[in-house]
């Protein structure tokens, strides 16, 4: 199931290597704690797409996507300019027919975080870069880690 995984996330639109991409099919498939997995920082689906492959074939329930799909607007007013990527990351998803385990959620991890109220077994923050964003959405969510639950973010 990797393997398939692999080959839809590489197929779609995003910045994951190849070997990150198998990493975190690894961590969905392996991760033992029971709860939704959340990925904060969509893009174009890409790590939606292998999530979903493995939440799907397993059985792992849905992946919360969340991102607000306003391009690279949050590194601020230097940032190149990029359109929204809602579309292609709705694209992106059907295209590997996964649309079915993807909870979408267009917004800022910020607001989601604010009614959040359900176990995660995995969690993996790849949205605001810079280091008060990473780690404001780890302080946010992480309370909410499931035991044997893992996270991660660059």
């Amino acid at each position: 199931m990797i393997e398939l995984g692999t080959r839809l996330a590489l197929n779609t639109p995003g910045f994951l290597a190849e070997n990150e991409i198998r990493f975190l099919g690894i961590l969905a498939a392996c991760t033992p704690a029971k709860g939704v997995m959340v990925e904060i920082g969509s893009f174009k689906g890409k790590s939606t797409v292998m999530l979903a492959t493995m939440a799907k074939k397993y059985g792992l329930g849905p992946v919360v996507a969340i991102d607000p799909h306003e391009g690279f607007s949050y590194l601020g007013p230097g940032a190149p300019q990029q359109s929204p990527t809602f579309d292609e990351f709705l694209s992106s998803i059907q295209s590997a027919g996964i649309e079915s385990q993807v909870e979408v959620r267009r917004a800022h991890s910020r607001e989601v975080a604010q009614n959040w109220d359900r176990p995660i077994r995995l969690l993996w923050i790849d949205g605001d870069h810079s280091y008060k964003g990473c780690k404001e959405d780890f302080d946010l969510f992480s309370p909410h880690l499931a035991g044997g639950g893992h996270h991660r973010f660059p």
